[in-house]
């Protein structure tokens, strides 16, 4: 009967962890970028317990660069605040977080800026181990990878035309022509041409 309750006293306790465990996450959402564009990026944790240290590593694709300098800890961040690595050899970024207290909650808790001379295309960024833990030094985090995508726009994505509308006239009567460029999230452009054929 010992044997029996001890056994069921295990489980229940190795399901309480499991459980724990899946309740924390750190994430990065996917965000688009143009070449030559300076971007803020936010690191997302959703924790239902206090944390007091955390552990990530990013690897950033060839072309798009951490800016030295410019990680900030969020209001959700209490303590000693936040260390950024930057390895230009491996293009990695090393984030730790210690000695602090994040309470439980979701959102942002670090920011930092990112430069882009990447290509047009998706790329996919692979965060890796990531450590969540508590005072205690128990993991709170269950899985220990997470990745996001960033969009590179380029010129292919702009659209420069006659605005699609019906313009009815009289001889003799002069009338404005909309031309108009959609270029979101594409910030390098320094000139234009295309012609407008008129009946």
């Amino acid at each position: 009967w010992l044997t029996e309750r001890w056994a069921l006293l295990l489980m229940l306790f190795v399901g309480f962890q499991t459980a724990a465990l899946a309740d924390t996450t750190l994430s990065i959402e996917d965000f688009s970028i143009s070449s030559g564009e300076t971007k803020e990026v936010a690191i997302l944790l959703d924790n239902d317990a206090q944390a007091t240290a955390l552990q990530a590593e990013i690897a950033l694709p060839t072309g798009l660069t951490y800016v030295v300098g410019s990680v900030a800890k969020t209001d959700r961040v209490k303590g000693r605040g936040a260390e950024v690595q930057a390895s230009t050899s491996t293009g990695k970024l090393i984030i730790l977080l210690t000695d602090c207290t994040i309470a439980a909650g979701e959102g942002a808790i670090i920011t930092f800026q990112v430069e882009s001379t990447l290509a047009p295309g998706d790329y996919t960024v692979n965060i890796s181990d990531i450590i969540v833990s508590d005072a205690n030094a128990d993991q709170l985090n269950s899985s220990e990878t997470a990745s996001f995508t960033v969009q590179v726009k380029g010129l292919d994505d702009c659209k420069f035309a006659a605005a699609e509308e019906s313009v009815e006239v009289n001889e003799g009567d002069e009338f404005q022509v909309d031309i108009t460029l959609d270029n979101e999230n594409v910030n390098n452009i320094s000139a234009l041409q295309g012609r407008l054929t008129l009946p």
